[in-house]
């Protein structure tokens, strides 16, 4: 069968390049190969890869949400199993809690708290916020030293 312009043999469309010219394929989807000088239709080779394709994703998808599901339980049982008001977890990580070092080394309250926040960052859920409260008090500490020195 010869085509003066590539037209698909079961419609009878134009057939036009697509995937980045791996493949000619007409307006109804009907999708083609040249293999050894002659156009052979892909017999659901490219449904097959696009339908493998969207099987990796959710199943890519599925692992995600499954590490998701565990971390928001291992959260919700660290949360039953810790004193939040006498040991928090985001300041028991270590065997030294941010306020054995504040009050050792006597840094006052606005170094203090800057300290505090610097050191649980990377255990809290919004690391970002923690760093930006550190931010804000050490600012506040620059502003009450430069006014003194005025």
């Amino acid at each position: 069968m010869s085509f003066d312009v590539l037209s698909c043999p079961i419609c009878v469309r134009p057939l036009l390049g697509s995937d980045g010219g791996n493949f000619l394929e007409c307006a109804h989807g009907h999708k083609y190969v040249f293999e050894d000088g002659e156009l052979v239709k892909t017999t659901g080779i490219v449904e097959m890869l696009e339908a493998k394709t969207r099987d990796m994703s959710n199943e890519m998808a599925r692992v995600a949400w499954e590490a998701e599901e565990k971390a928001r339980e291992e959260y919700e049982q660290m949360r039953e199993d810790h004193d939040f008001v006498h040991n928090p977890p985001h300041y028991t990580y270590s065997e030294i809690e941010p306020i054995d070092v504040v009050e050792a080394w006597q840094v006052g309250f606005h170094l203090g708290n800057v300290l505090k926040y610097v050191a649980r960052a990377a255990w809290k859920k919004d690391m970002l916020q923690d760093l930006r409260k550190a931010r804000w008090y050490l600012d506040r500490k620059i502003k009450q030293l430069e006014s003194a020195n005025e």
